[in-house]
């Protein structure tokens, strides 16, 4: 039996703990403000991407499906009113779902 060098176990170790990751998590701050612009009705709706990530920020998201979340962006400042929008993990990028 060939037992494996210490360097090539510490990699097969690494690489199984980041695949045990591969899961869809919840979209980031930046995935949100990418999703909300995608769209030209988004852009008209929230303004462009640099003026929502100066504004808003991500309050947090609740899991609602395999792929999709439920997000709260909210105001920088704490004022003002929190905004729920849907999200899912497409092939390569978040999209924002219409509501609901």
């Amino acid at each position: 039996m060939k037992l494996i060098s210490a360097p090539i176990a510490g990699a097969l170790l690494a690489l199984s703990l980041s695949l045990a990751g591969c899961g869809t998590s919840e979209p980031t701050e930046n995935d949100m403000f990418e999703a909300m612009a995608a769209s030209d009705h988004n852009q008209q709706m929230f303004g462009s991407p640099e003026k929502l990530k100066v504004s808003t920020k991500k309050i947090g998201c609740e899991k609602t499906g395999e792929k999709t979340y439920k997000c709260t962006i909210g105001q920088r400042d704490g004022k003002g009113m929190a905004l729920p929008l849907n999200f899912t993990k497409g092939d390569d990028r978040w999209m924002m779902l219409p509501a609901s």
